[in-house]
């Protein structure tokens, strides 16, 4: 059943004329049988609610029927009605009805309210939900009109304000997202923080599986959105706090040498190692080795090993080298290896890169510059030291990163005491600082 409203926007109005229309078709048997006596009557009706907007679906019914109709040109509720009698009887059943609708249009402004006009604000939401939003629109009678930044809603006070609080959940659900699955690419910093990130995944309420270079997580896009940035933000924080502590990480050169200033923090740190066991002697200068090259190999070594161990990849120590009097500089210029295990030592534990907590301990083979020597401070890998005494050794034993020498039983070691690191890698360790003393 049409509410006045719907017909009003459907329909022309009363002209007042006679209206005129062929048989159409018969509807449910209106039509009596060609070979039956027509008997031609005129009526008159009066209606208790005006008929104007509702011309056109008067007008049809008509037709249907056969009837000639028309409005009395002085009461506009009052319809002249002509044609065979049974039709026009028909015609007049019909008229009632349509007057019993607009009884109960009337009486429906009396819960829904007097029709008015709302404006609303067009969003994203309305947007992507406009098919949804007008079908409701339509559903419940309340007509829209969609401007470049606004939305124009005329209908019954009731509906405009259901309509309304229809469109604000599709805005709610607009901003919650879509449902996504997304496949994204991890890194050896990601795989060791595999229980972080399955953790932060949870708390975002994604379903996430790893695989070995790629993790896939499903949920609300916006969630999924967070995810990536923690993967970009983890990787960058773990990446940094590779680095030695005080890297300059604006320095755009690859290879650089930066002055330690001696009232920093920086110096007085290594000062004090230093001077430990070399208290007779006097620090020149200090630089910090910055070769990208080299500390790119040494950080990729630390994030293979993180997978491993976390505890164990971050064990690392300052320790100073044995250099056989190797010129320091072939060292730390060097833009592949840095250390070198072909240059390295013969010593009480077999051939490899000897590095000791005490500057003492290499004393005697320190680079001699004119009236200084110089002496390399280097950031090794420990991991997991396999504790011996002296024994000749090509590598560290299974399951161990390096050798770490204990006091002897008889023998007495080339290397003072037992604070001798031997790593039998070159990439375990990277050459951070070069010392100059006297």
């Amino acid at each position: 059943m049409e509410t006045e409203d719907q017909a009003q926007k459907s329909y022309g109005d009363v002209d007042g004329e006679y209206s005129y229309g062929e048989y159409e078709g018969s509807e449910g048997g209106e039509m009596e049988e060609e070979t039956e006596k027509t008997v031609i009557e005129k009526k008159e009706i009066c209606l208790s609610n005006p008929v104007v907007g509702y011309g056109a679906v008067i007008n049809k019914k008509a037709q249907i029927l056969g009837v000639k109709w028309k409005t009395d040109s002085t009461f506009n509720m009052k319809l002249i009605l002509e044609g065979d009698s049974k039709n026009v009887a028909k015609m007049i059943s019909y008229l009632n009805e349509l007057d019993e609708v607009l009884k109960d249009s009337a009486a429906g402004k009396i819960i829904l309210g007097e029709s008015i006009i709302k404006k609303v604000n067009r969003t994203k939401g309305f947007d992507k939900f406009k098919w949804d939003i007008e079908k409701m629109a339509a559903s419940i009678e309340v007509f829209l009109q969609v401007d470049h930044d606004q939305v124009q809603l005329v209908g019954y006070e009731r509906r405009v304000n259901e309509l309304i609080a229809y469109m604000y959940e599709k805005e709610a659900e607009f901003e919650q997202g879509d449902q996504t699955t997304q496949e994204l690419n991890i890194s050896t910093f990601h795989r060791a923080y595999k229980a972080q990130i399955q953790e932060t995944a949870h708390e975002l309420e994604l379903q996430c599986e790893f695989g070995y270079d790629t993790i896939k997580v499903s949920g609300l896009q916006k969630n999924v959105d967070q995810v990536i940035l923690y993967l970009l933000e983890l990787e960058s924080k773990v990446k940094r706090n590779l680095f030695p502590k005080y890297w300059d990480f604006k320095q755009p050169k690859s290879y650089c040498m930066i002055n330690v200033h001696e009232q920093s923090e920086e110096f007085a740190s290594i000062r004090e190692q230093f001077e430990k066991t070399m208290k007779t002697s006097k620090i020149i200068a200090v630089s910090r080795v910055q070769n990208k090259f080299v500390m790119d190999h040494y950080v990729c070594m630390l994030q293979k090993r993180m997978e491993l161990s976390l505890t164990e990849a971050a064990n690392r120590k300052l320790l100073f080298f044995k250099s056989d009097k190797r010129k320091p500089s072939d060292i730390y210029q060097d833009s592949d290896t840095g250390f070198d295990i072909q240059y390295g030592s013969d010593g009480d534990y077999g051939w490899g890169l000897y590095f000791s907590e005490k500057a003492s301990a290499f004393a005697l083979d320190a680079y001699t510059v004119k009236n200084s020597r110089i002496m390399i401070l280097a950031d090794v890998f420990i991991g997991k030291p396999f504790e011996s005494p002296p024994q000749r050794f090509v590598k560290a034993p299974e399951g161990y990163d390096c050798v770490r020498g204990l006091p002897p039983i008889k023998k007495k070691l080339k290397i003072e005491d037992s604070q001798v690191y031997v790593v039998y890698n070159n990439f375990y360790s990277y050459p951070l600082y070069v010392i100059e003393y006297c």
